[in-house]
C-alpha cells in the first residue's frame, strides 16, 4: 500500500534485510513553480535544491552523516537492494511500530511518567546533535525543517526522519540551530496547546544538558541585535495577537523555563 509523505510516495515492502520503505521522490509542485523555486534556492544559496534526484542524494548523505554521529535514523539499504531502486527511488529501513512524536504527545492515554521519559530521551539526543553541529560547524546536522512530526517513537527507540533537504555549509551554524529549536518547540505548542506545551518545554529544558545552546536560541528571537533585531521587531508588529503568540509563544516559554532552571 502506498502512502504520501512530505510530497513523496512510499510503500512498505519485504526484503532480505527485513521490512523496508521503498521511497519515490516526486516533484512537489508544477513545472513552473518548481523552476522558480530552484532559481530562488540557487540565488540564496542557503539550502540544497529540491529536485527529486537531489533530495534523494541529500537524504542518503544525511542519513550516513547522522548515523556516523550515533543518531538514530532509518538504515539506508539502497545500495544493498538495487533491485528495488531507481534514480528517484531509495530503499530505507521501515520503522516497525513507529508513531510520530506529533501523535504520541497528543494521545490522551499517554501516562505522565512515559511522557516525561520520551521528552527527556528526545532532549538528550537533540542536544548531542546540536553540540556536534556547533563543534564541527556541520550544517548537515541541523534539520532543515524539523518538527515533532519528524521523530518516530518506536518502543524505546526514537528515530529522526525526513532529511531530504539540508542547509548549505556555513561558518556559524548557531543561527540554524536556533531556527530548528524554534521549529520544534512551535510544533509542540501547536499540537498540544499553550498550557501543556509550557510543561513539555520545561521538561525538555531540564533534560537538555547544554542549556547555553537553548539560551542562545531564545536570545536569537527575543534579544537579537542589529539587523535581526529590526527584522524580528517588524515581524512582531505585523502580526495580530493570535499569530504573534503562535510564533513567539513557544520561544518565550523556553526563556521562562530556562530562567526557572537558573540557566
Amino acid at each position: 500500500m502506498g502512502a504520501d509523505t512530505f510530497g513523496n510516495r512510499s510503500w512498505r515492502i519485504e526484503t532480505s534485510n527485513g521490512p523496508a520503505l521503498q521511497k519515490l521522490y516526486r516533484e512537489r509542485t508544477g513545472a513552473v513553480a518548481a523552476f522558480a523555486r530552484e532559481v530562488l534556492i540557487a540565488v540564496a544559496r542557503s539550502k540544497t535544491p529540491q529536485r527529486p534526484i537531489v533530495r534523494k542524494a541529500t537524504e542518503r548523505r544525511l542519513l550516513a552523516l547522522w548515523a556516523a554521529h550515533g543518531l538514530s535514523v532509518p538504515a539506508d539499504w539502497t545500495d544493498a537492494l538495487p533491485q528495488f531502486c531507481a534514480a528517484d527511488v531509495a530503499v530505507l529501513e521501515f520503522i516497525e511500530g513507529g508513531v510520530p512524536l506529533w501523535d504520541v504527545l497528543a494521545a490522551p492515554s499517554l501516562a505522565e511518567a512515559r511522557r516525561t521519559a520520551i521528552l527527556a530521551q528526545f532532549a538528550a539526543a537533540w542536544c548531542a546533535r546540536h553540540t556536534a553541529a556547533i563543534r564541527e560547524r556541520e550544517s548537515g546536522l541541523v534539520q532543515e525543517h524539523g518538527t515533532i512530526r519528524h521523530v518516530l517513537v518506536a518502543g524505546d527507540r526514537q528515530v529522526w526522519i525526513d532529511l531530504e533537504q539540508a542547509f548549505r555549509p556555513r561558518a556559524d551554524v548557531r543561527p540554524l540551530v536556533a531556527k530548528e529549536v524554534a521549529g520544534y518547540l512551535r510544533s509542540i505548542w501547536k499540537r498540544v496547546g499553550e498550557e501543556r506545551a509550557r510543561r513539555d518545554i520545561a521538561t525538555i529544558v531540564a533534560a537538555y544538558p547544554d542549556r547555553a545552546i537553548l539560551r542562545a536560541a531564545a536570545d536569537e528571537y527575543l534579544k537579537a541585535r542589529g539587523l535581526r533585531r529590526v527584522l524580528w521587531t517588524i515581524d512582531r508588529a505585523l502580526r495580530n495577537e493570535r499569530r504573534r503568540r503562535a510564533k513567539y509563544g513557544a520561544i518565550e516559554a523556553l526563556a521562562t523555563a530556562l530562567d526557572g532552571a537558573g540557566s
